[in-house]
């Protein structure tokens, strides 16, 4: 299937027109990114994101899921919960609880909290109780933050998510760039920090396969400085299964993961790049495509 791939990718490449791969110009724009106490989710899958908006932070484990967003909103954000709350009966029943309160969010003008409880529309009446906690924050005119925990099962979540995790909670305003594409394929630890090259490509993708593939019409390649805060989402080779981990700004994991997705695929991995307006690289993840 692979080498099927490879030549699909191949003949839709010699169809288009030679064009350069689409490079870091520098543009960067106003976005955010969560700030929260990571010793609460130990255990948990976690992935967190830098957005202008949409989806900031998920966790998840077996028994309960949490999750940060921002949301372009214009209502305040006890308005908003009690639009939330209404719209569970289009996917739940038995629904208890639901009453809004105001509470106080450190670095917020506005903020409130719900919760409530209910089962699915399927549920025949002996599944899971889901429960769930929501707060909403007001950033500024047109957005909120949104913060909710939602668990089932036997374990409950909701006082340490109160006490640990809301009280450390904070959004950090960031200037970034858009998401670009790159093959990640060297990395040097030089005297101030590490480097990463990176070889510019697009992604595309070919429906009648169900595949998406990287066209890399630009062999030139690029070298940049990676930010010692940068948060880095490499594949893992442990399990049968794809999956990648979070690690650390290490010159000696980066190098192991180019060199061993290489060996295995005899092709660099594609990465999700970040920069900041320093044109460092503040994000870097790994795309699950060749």
């Amino acid at each position: 299937m692979k080498k099927i791939a490879f030549v699909l990718a191949l003949a839709l490449l010699m169809c288009l027109p030679a064009q350069a791969d689409e490079v870091f110009d520098g543009a960067v724009y106003d976005a955010y990114s969560p700030v929260y106490d990571e010793s609460f989710l130990a255990g948990w899958e976690t992935i967190s994101y830098i957005e202008p908006s949409g989806l900031l932070l998920s966790a998840t484990r077996d028994d309960a899921e949490i999750s940060v967003t921002v949301e372009e909103a214009e209502e305040n954000p006890d308005s908003y919960l009690v639009s939330r709350v209404a719209g569970v009966t289009r996917y739940g029943r038995d629904i208890s609880g639901g009453s809004v309160s105001q509470v106080t969010m450190a670095g917020f003008e506005k903020a409130a909290r719900v919760s409530y409880s209910f089962r699915s529309l399927r549920d025949s009446g002996e599944g899971d109780v889901y429960h769930v906690l929501v707060y909403a924050a007001k950033i500024k005119t047109g957005y909120l933050a949104t913060v909710s925990l939602t668990w089932w099962g036997e374990n409950a979540y909701e006082d340490g998510f109160t006490s640990r995790f809301m009280p450390s909670f904070s959004l950090k305003k960031e200037r970034i760039s858009t998401t670009y594409t790159a093959f990640l394929t060297y990395c040097e630890r030089r005297d101030d920090g590490i480097y990463l090259t990176l070889d510019f490509c697009d992604m595309e993708y070919e429906p009648t396969f169900g595949m998406a593939y990287a066209l890399n019409q630009d062999d030139n390649t690029y070298t940049y400085k990676l930010s010692p805060e940068a948060k880095l989402w490499l594949p893992s080779f442990t399990g049968a299964l794809y999956s990648f981990k979070r690690t650390e700004p290490e010159a000696s994991e980066i190098s192991i993961a180019i060199e061993s997705f290489y060996n295995l695929n005899e092709v660099h991995a594609v990465y999700l790049v970040l920069f900041d307006e320093n044109d460092l690289i503040v994000r870097l993840q790994h795309y699950n495509a060749l």
